[in-house]
């Protein structure tokens, strides 16, 4: 009788199966961990900056942004005006907004470092300005701010204050009111709030400051009986004065407007998705901020 071999090929089969078993089970995580963790316009984490009372609309656009699409993670830092350029160009945020366009000079040190950018236009502001409450000057005259901030007085007597060190303001409201001049000549605050409780406590004191920190101010003092007044500006004697009201601004009737830019790095996905929310549905968030909208929101937008 013929000698019965041993059948291996159901081993065999059995091995291969368990084989081909685990390969699958190990490209289906690795494949889950993979598109879970990869950077896209509507995943990853994104560093964004803004100044310190711009930062809490960026944050509430965000957390908006992040409820529509969990697998992103935004940082959003408050910094100082000054600052935001550097820590952009040295790679320490992907992106910021900005009040006002970014400067040659600006340019160069972003250029200098290696970074690619863009900007977009997202918001709009103003710079407003407080008189004290017992001023006469309720209205005045871009051509009577740019004589009171090139000579630093005038014939009343009033003194015009600036925050000293927020640059990107003053060349904001050089451009607006002096753009002929090479620099602003003004009593000297360190910050918006001194500018804001200088002219609180001095009838003489005229300030300008951002719409943000004077909606700030105002609403943190709200019982102070000394609050300082907004003036009405007006570009001539024949021209109506206008305040600052969100509608003023949107539709560029107040004569003292800027615009709000975001800078982003456009080879970064989430930068660039989170860009694409802000100029659309991001724009609720600054409408029902201090600021005006650059645009009327969509009622939506897709991303995926």
């Amino acid at each position: 009788m013929a000698e019965k071999k041993p059948n291996i090929r159901v081993p065999v089969i059995i091995a291969v199966i368990f084989a081909i078993a685990v390969l699958a089970l190990a490209t289906s995580r690795f494949a889950s961990y993979f598109l879970k963790n990869e950077e896209s316009p509507i995943s990853g984490t994104l560093a964004v900056a803004a100044d310190s009372l711009l930062a809490p609309v960026i944050t509430r656009i965000g957390e908006s942004f992040v409820s529509y699409y969990p697998d992103a993670v935004l940082d959003v830092q408050k910094k100082r005006t000054q600052d935001l350029i550097y820590d952009f160009a040295m790679g320490r945020i992907q992106a910021a907004v900005l009040t006002g366009e970014p400067t040659e000079e600006e340019r160069a040190v972003i250029d200098g470092n290696g970074r690619s950018f863009r900007q977009e236009p997202v918001a709009r502001g103003a710079v407003v300005c407080l008189v004290h409450t017992s001023s006469s000057s309720m209205n005045i005259g871009i051509d009577g701010l740019h004589d009171l901030y090139t000579s630093g007085t005038s014939p009343e007597g009033l003194k015009p204050f600036v925050n000293s060190e927020d640059q990107r303001f003053q060349r904001l409201v050089m451009a607006l009111i002096a753009p002929d001049a090479r620099h602003l000549t003004a009593w000297k605050a360190a910050s918006d709030r001194e500018v804001f409780e200088t002219v609180m406590r001095d009838s003489a004191a005229i300030g300008l400051l951002p719409v943000t920190s004077v909606r700030a101010f105002m609403s943190e003092m709200s019982g102070s009986p000394r609050l300082p007044v907004i003036a009405a500006v007006t570009t001539g004697s024949e021209n109506p004065a206008v305040l600052p009201s969100q509608d003023a601004i949107y539709e560029g009737r107040y004569p003292l407007c800027y615009t709000l830019y975001y800078l982003y790095d456009p080879y970064l996905p989430l930068a660039t998705g989170f860009g694409a929310w802000m100029a659309e549905q991001g724009q609720k968030g600054f409408m029902r901020s201090a600021l005006a909208p650059y645009r009327l929101p969509s009622r939506t937008i897709h991303l995926d």
